[in-house]
């Protein structure tokens, strides 16, 4: 998966969150590299993200997935904007 910056990779990261009820957590975060892990420490969950040396933008490097670590509704990672984002996007697919 390839995004067009770091911005939009977080932005994703943020909504896959909330989709999948799940919490992250950031290990790193710089312009040229993003690193999640699961907040569960059970779980295996690693995700990287860093910078294409060949093309624009950045691209998932590692991604490892989850285990049932649960559902969880208490993220950090989560603001008012990405809800809002979130039930855009849901409200103006199904209007009803």
């Amino acid at each position: 998966m390839a995004f067009k910056d770091i911005a939009e990779a977080k932005q994703s990261c943020k909504l896959y969150v909330m989709a999948k009820k799940v919490e992250l957590v950031v290990v790193k975060s710089d312009k040229t590299i993003l690193r999640y892990k699961c907040g569960a420490e059970c779980c295996p969950f690693l995700l990287l993200i860093s910078e294409n040396l060949t093309t624009p933008g950045v691209s998932v490097k590692t991604r490892v997935d989850h285990i049932e670590c649960g559902t969880t509704y208490d993220n950090s990672l989560v603001d008012y904007s990405t809800i809002a984002l979130y039930f855009k996007e849901k409200l103006q697919s199904d209007p009803k």
